[in-house]
């Protein structure tokens, strides 16, 4: 396995490594995209995008915090510590600007995702309360086996529908629910970074100078431990420890009646987006705004659509 590993991995001229935990899971040929149709090669597709995608991350960090080499994870938490003690002097700035910076996130995340305001109702929280993760999903739920014994592993020889009996076209939607997620996942994550478009970074610049350096430092080490410290990151999620945002669709029961001004119709979803700073309630909202986009990607059949996400989402 860790020939294998070695073999599928690019670290280019990186010297840093990921999770030994993470190789692992990217190696599997059981894994999560591993099995899916669009990877042709399997777990050696997968292992391709996500090491490319490390190796951007630490250059990234590289470039932040002018370190070449961020391999020594006594570097690393000495990093992820110099970031950290610039959060309250960001939160305290933030606070005296709030209803801004609220309302900033909301129309640069509509213009990032290139949807109309009228389509949802968004309603951003930037640090005001405690993030409350009582109703969080930390992990899909486990599939209950039917009655009938069901073989592993079933394979879709065709991408036919009509040939197709229930039980592949619902591995179909997982699959197909799997790379809708990741793609929500991968837009949101441009949340992050926005503060660094032209006009965002002017309008924070006229708020506190420094913002923009401490955005950039808390994010880039914040992308770096995702790959590098997976099992903590993994244990923080399952336990609700150290969430710094997250999102919720609801239905719109706006009492003002079915329609708006002129006679037009007012957003049916409500978009709850909570973040802890600026860069991650942008990441919220967007990722609200995709998901609500990926409902349509969903089975019409409640039942069998409350059965993918039961099983998928998170």
């Amino acid at each position: 396995m860790a020939k294998k590993i070695k073999e599928q991995l690019d670290y280019g001229n990186r010297p840093e490594r990921m999770d030994p935990n993470l190789e692992r899971k990217l190696a599997n040929p059981e894994g999560l995209y591993s099995q899916n149709p669009a990877m042709k090669k399997k777990e050696a597709d997968v292992q391709r995008l996500v090491s490319n995608r490390f190796q951007k991350v630490a250059e990234k960090l590289s470039q932040v915090t002018g370190r070449e080499d961020l391999s020594s994870q006594q570097v690393q938490g000495m990093i992820y510590q110099e970031m950290m003690r610039k959060l309250p002097n960001i939160m305290r700035i933030e606070a005296a600007h709030r209803d801004e910076l609220e309302q900033l996130a909301i129309e640069s995340s509509l213009e990032e995702s290139e949807v109309p305001a009228e389509w949802y109702k968004i309603e951003a929280y930037l640090n005001r309360e405690p993030i409350d993760v009582s109703n969080f999903r930390m992990k899909p739920e486990e599939e209950e086996d039917d009655e009938e014994e069901k073989e592993d592993g079933i394979e879709i020889p065709s991408f036919d529908v009509e040939d197709l009996t229930k039980d592949e076209i619902f591995e179909l939607e997982k699959h197909k629910r799997n790379i809708i997620n990741a793609i929500i996942q991968g837009a949101a994550k441009k949340g992050h970074y926005m503060f660094q478009k032209p006009d965002i970074k002017a309008r924070l610049d006229e708020i506190d100078p420094s913002l923009y350096g401490d955005y950039l430092g808390i994010m880039a080490i914040n992308d770096f431990l995702y790959f590098s410290m997976e099992q903590m990151i993994e244990m923080m999620s399952e336990t609700g420890q150290g969430v710094a945002g997250k999102v919720e669709l609801s239905d719109n029961d706006d009492e003002d009646g079915e329609e708006g001004e002129e006679g037009e119709e007012t957003p049916d979803t409500v978009i709850k987006a909570f973040g802890l700073i600026f860069p991650i309630l942008c990441h919220e909202i967007i990722k609200g705004l995709e998901e609500a986009k990926g409902r349509h990607g969903l089975p019409k059949e409640p039942g069998f659509r409350q059965k993918v996400q039961v099983q998928k989402d998170i």
